[in-house]
């Protein structure tokens, strides 16, 4: 930093810290085709090693595969290297940090109505949470500073469900009620960074804070390389409800 400004711009790109965990190539790319070959590879690779073997048949039968067949369940396959991975080194196991081993179904990719289903599911947790919370009781109850009228706040309070504006207006309202009075600030549920504040922004915000509820789970990801390189035609998986990335480094893909 220089009192003139920033000497250079720059910024992190997608960063998961596991790339074979969140990161597949969607089936029928020539990158998905290769992860065929390379199964195979590792398979026999694994089966040739007692120690882990073992573990391998353990893990396949746990998640519906077979062990006479154990390439022919591909998803029950995919389920056991996460695990083998935590007990057993990833030269051991023949990989390197770069290799991905997902191949993501078309069915699997999310569209815009997924996002809109987390926004909305985020939408009723929390309104649900601000609700009940013995902590923001006195808000409800109309405790000074309010910008909402008697009648406005009633409606917040008990209508079934409120239109996306009045959702941004009351999680401001409420943040700001918070912060004056000095309560606990988890009594919004809101997790660090969260905030809707904008119109028509619930279901980006929705998904890089809580995650995709539904079974699409993954997003596109290009990294845009002009020569075609590694995760061209990439897909990301968010899983769960939680954030996918400890660092977070995945929400500047979707602020692009």
């Amino acid at each position: 930093m220089t009192l003139v400004g920033l000497i250079a711009e720059g910024g992190q790109g997608l960063a998961t810290a596991n790339n074979a965990r969140f990161l597949g190539y969607l089936r029928g790319t020539s990158q998905a085709d290769e992860i065929k070959t390379s199964r195979d590879k590792w398979t026999k690779r694994w089966l040739a090693d007692a120690e882990i073997k073992s573990v391998l048949l353990g893990l396949l039968a746990r998640n519906g595969g077979d062990a006479n067949r154990p390439i022919k369940n591909v998803a029950a396959r995919e389920a056991c290297v996460e695990p083998l991975k935590e007990k057993f080194s990833i030269a051991k196991l023949g990989f390197t940090k770069s290799d991905l081993c997902r191949v993501v179904l078309p069915d699997l990719v999310a569209k815009p109505d997924d996002f809109k289903f987390a926004w909305q599911s985020r939408k009723a947790e929390l309104l649900k949470l601000w609700r009940t919370d013995v902590v923001l009781k006195d808000f409800w109850e109309g405790d000074l500073g309010l910008n909402f009228d008697k009648g406005k706040l009633e409606k917040l309070r008990k209508q079934a469900d409120i239109s996306d504006k009045e959702f941004y207006e009351l999680c401001q309202e409420l943040r700001t009620w918070v912060k004056e009075k000095r309560k606990p600030w988890k009594a919004l549920g809101l997790r660090s960074g969260e905030s809707y504040d904008e119109t028509a922004d619930g279901p980006r915000i929705a998904t890089i804070y809580n995650g995709l509820y539904g079974r699409a789970q993954f997003v596109p990801f290009s990294k845009g390389d002009p020569e075609g390189n590694r995760w061209l035609a990439g897909r990301l998986v968010i899983e769960g409800t939680a954030t996918v990335s400890a660092d977070g480094g995945w929400r500047h893909f979707l602020d692009g």
